[in-house]
């Protein structure tokens, strides 16, 4: 193990006390948190937090959805470590597909099964018994300890990190992101960059934009339609063809870190012209996620220079586009302090040491790396790809792991 008593006394506690760790993420399932029902879930981990000397202040959009930042004040105050999982969940999609109540927190064949045990109840459990066995093996910390547990991270944010980070409600140097960050057999095609443990440290950008077109206007004096009048649709299938040939072209460019770049449309809807004949219309919106080796401006200004040109050749058709949302990329350096000592952690205890690496989809990274300048990273033992997933579970083994790893990773960084 690790030469050193406290550490090694932790992680003994850590394997003495299992069944208080898989009881405490069964609680978590059980208080079910779908988003906007987060409020049970703080209930279990406020008094946790004050019981292990945390200082907890709730800073809520509303006063069911509970926004917890939680301090331990080390000796000396600094450096400053942040650890980060969030409340709520998603829904469980269709009840009936599920081998077990999703809320239930049933144990089976070494695992726990429910709603959230990925994704990220496991997280806080395990960070809450990670500092238990730290402090039952005498750990005084030197630096503080900031845990955030936040609502709403499943539908953007907006009663929870995007107020948290607009309020300023925490600060740290450093962070863990508790996550699980391994992929299963079944999706390891679609994470070519993940080994079999990975700290994910690169994410992409996202741009969102709003295009709405309208069906080519009549003359004035003829408010029926003429025959072969574009409708609005007509003219969207036009539009949208410029775009998708350009999605072709950007689901080609690799980035060996976050993967391929992706772009797709959804989210359309149509206005019927409220009198035959006047000016109907059609919107839709166009996702797009951007790797590393992409200029977020450039990317920008490519779609609105595709929807300008086909502007000047159908100037019958009126486009509006507007973005509606722009998230850069993030990139954390390989030589921020939580990286190796998540290598060495995870060493010690898996025998297999972590990899760096990025992932190929947007994450929460952003917002504590781009908005608060905190380098944070996402780690942890389970599988990535069952979030949001029928049957959604974590393995006993994996969650006691995750458990030792956050021990020793803070005993490192804030002792």
């Amino acid at each position: 193990m690790v030469a050193d008593r406290i550490a090694d006394q932790a992680l003994q506690y850590i394997d003495e006390h299992q069944e208080e760790l898989v009881q405490l993420l069964q609680q978590l399932v059980r208080a079910k948190s779908v988003h906007g029902n987060e409020e049970r879930v703080a209930g279990i981990i406020w008094p946790e937090l004050e019981a292990l000397g945390f200082e907890v202040k709730n800073f809520p959009v509303e006063p069911s959805r509970p926004n917890l930042v939680a301090t331990f004040r080390g000796s000396v105050g600094s450096p400053k470590m942040l650890g980060y999982a969030h409340m709520d969940t998603v829904g469980p999609g269709d009840e009936a597909a599920w081998s077990v109540d999703p809320f239930g927190g049933e144990v089976k064949d070494g695992k726990i099964w429910g709603r959230g045990t990925c994704d990220h109840k496991g997280s806080i459990a395990a960070f809450l018994i990670a500092f238990r066995a730290l402090r039952a093996a005498g750990f005084a910390p030197k630096g503080n300890l900031v845990y955030v547990f936040d609502s709403d991270e499943e539908k953007g944010g907006h009663q929870g990190m995007r107020h948290l980070v607009k309020i300023n409600a925490f600060s740290a140097d450093f962070g863990l992101y508790g996550c699980t960050t391994q992929i299963s057999q079944e999706s390891k095609a679609n994470f070519p960059m993940f080994g079999p443990s990975n700290i994910i440290g690169a994410a992409m950008g996202a741009q969102v934009f709003k295009i709405t077109v309208s069906g080519t206007r009549p003359p004035r004096r003829n408010l029926m339609y003429p025959p072969g009048r574009p409708t609005a649709l007509d003219n969207a299938l036009g539009l949208l063809q410029v775009l998708n040939e350009y999605a072709e072209k950007v689901r080609k460019r690799v980035c060996p870190l976050t993967g391929p770049s992706r772009m797709h449309f959804q989210g359309v809807e149509y206005t019927p012209s409220p009198l035959v004949g006047l000016p109907d219309e059609i919107s839709f919106k166009v996702y797009r996620r951007i790797n590393l080796l992409e200029d977020l401006d450039e990317e920008r200004e490519a779609i609105f220079n595709l929807i300008k040109e086909f502007q000047s050749q159908n100037r019958q058709v009126e486009i509006e586009a507007e973005i509606l949302e722009e998230r850069p990329q993030t990139r954390v350096s390989e030589e921020m302090p939580v990286i190796p000592a998540l290598k060495r952690a995870g060493l010690a205890v898996d025998g297999i040491e972590p990899r760096y690496t990025g992932a190929p989809s947007l994450t929460g990274l952003g917002w504590f790396v781009n908005e608060k300048k905190i380098p944070i990273v996402m780690f942890g033992y389970g599988h990535l790809d069952f979030h949001h997933s029928i049957d959604e579970h974590i393995a006993v083994e994996d969650l006691v792991k995750s458990t030792k790893v956050y021990a020793l990773t803070i005993r490192k960084l804030i002792g």
